[in-house]
């Protein structure tokens, strides 16, 4: 049985545009919005905030849950991999002069209409798709969220 991995993602929009990265990639150079795999012992939020942050050099806020999405890739009709994605909205706070990981090509500022242009090189449907969703005003509190970790001490 194959577990998806969990990964966060942020919708960070500024002046009528949205941030996202341009990315080495295993199918070559693709957009994104800044997003990654959960760490052990980390909340989604931490995440998304810590993943935004590598990748893009912004502080950000998470502010609403936009999006849940089990996204599945099949490889010769065979679940190959599988993610759950948390997306959040995301307050942009500042720009900071952090480095970025080394799969990071650079950042952009776009635009909806320059998103939607762009479809064909983004890393998934869930680009447009949670930018879609967000555009639509679709919001559910952080709160409903929670971390714990329980174990033997």
């Amino acid at each position: 049985m194959l577990k998806p991995e969990i990964t966060v993602a942020c919708i960070v929009e500024k002046d009528g545009r949205f941030l996202l990265v341009e990315e080495y990639t295993e199918s070559g150079i693709r957009l994104n919005q800044p997003a990654g795999h959960l760490e052990p012992g980390e909340s989604l939020e931490s995440g998304a905030v810590r993943e935004t942050m590598e990748e893009t050099g912004c502080q950000v806020v998470p502010t609403a849950l936009v999006a849940v999405n089990l996204l599945e890739y099949l490889q010769d009709g065979q679940r190959d991999r599988s993610f759950l994605r948390f997306t959040f909205e995301a307050a942009f706070m500042r720009q900071t002069d952090a480095s970025l990981d080394p799969d990071i090509i650079s950042t952009h500022w776009m635009t909806y209409e320059e998103v939607l242009a762009s479809k064909d090189r983004h890393r998934s449907r869930l680009v447009l798709e949670t930018i879609d969703a967000y555009r639509q005003g679709i919001r559910v509190p952080v709160s409903l969220l929670s971390t714990r970790i329980e174990g033997k001490e």
